[in-house]
C-alpha cells in the first residue's frame, strides 16, 4: 500500500486574502490630516432648518459638491452632519415627522448613499466584507435564512379523538 504524501499546511500571510490581501489601506499622515480637514470644513458649515425642505435638499448637494472637489467619498455620517444633525437626530426628526416635507428629501439622501456604496461594491472599489457590514448598518439589509415546516401526518377533521390519539402515538414512537 502507497503512502499518500501530503504537503505541509502553510501559514497564510493574507497576500492573496480578497480580505486582506492588496485590498488593506494604509493612510499616509499626510491623507489622514486631509481627511481630517476635510471633516472640519464640513463639521464647520453654516446650520440650517431642518425644518425647510430647500435647505436640506440645497445642503446635501452642497456636501456631496464638497467630497467631489475634495476627492473624498460621501457618507451617511458625512451627510448628517452637513446638514447639522447626528444620525439619532435625523431619525429621531424623521420619527416624530413621518409627514414633514424634508423627511422624503433626507430618506433620498440615504437612498443615494446606499447607491453609491452598491456601487462601489460592484465595482471592485471597496472591500466587499466592508460592503456587507455597511449595507447591513446603514442600509437595512440582513441575512435571511427561510425554514419550511411542514407537518408529517395532519389531523383530520373526519377522525375520531381516539384514531387522532393513535396517530399521535406512532408518531411518537417514531422519533424512537
Amino acid at each position: 500500500m502507497a503512502e499518500s504524501k501530503q504537503k505541509p499546511k502553510r501559514k497564510s500571510n493574507g497576500k492573496n486574502s480578497p480580505v486582506i490581501g492588496s485590498n488593506g489601506v494604509t493612510a499616509t499622515q499626510e491623507e489622514l490630516n486631509d481627511l481630517t480637514r476635510v471633516s472640519i470644513e464640513i463639521w464647520n458649515m453654516e446650520p440650517i432648518n431642518i425644518r425647510e425642505p430647500e435647505a436640506v435638499k440645497k445642503r446635501i448637494e452642497e456636501y456631496l459638491n464638497h467630497c467631489i472637489d475634495k476627492g473624498f467619498r460621501p457618507g451617511n455620517m458625512g451627510m448628517y452632519t452637513a446638514i447639522g444633525m447626528s444620525k439619532q437626530g435625523i431619525d429621531l426628526f424623521i420619527k416624530r415627522n413621518p409627514k414633514h416635507p424634508s423627511v422624503p428629501i433626507i430618506q433620498k439622501g440615504k437612498q443615494l448613499m446606499s447607491m453609491y456604496r452598491e456601487l462601489l461594491m460592484v465595482n471592485g472599489k471597496v472591500n466587499p466584507v466592508t460592503g456587507i457590514f455597511w449595507q447591513k448598518n446603514y442600509d437595512g439589509l440582513k441575512d435571511v435564512q427561510e425554514i419550511g415546516l411542514s407537518a408529517k401526518n395532519t389531523l383530520e377533521a373526519e377522525k375520531t379523538p381516539s384514531e387522532i390519539m393513535q396517530d399521535i402515538d406512532i408518531d411518537v414512537n417514531e422519533l424512537d
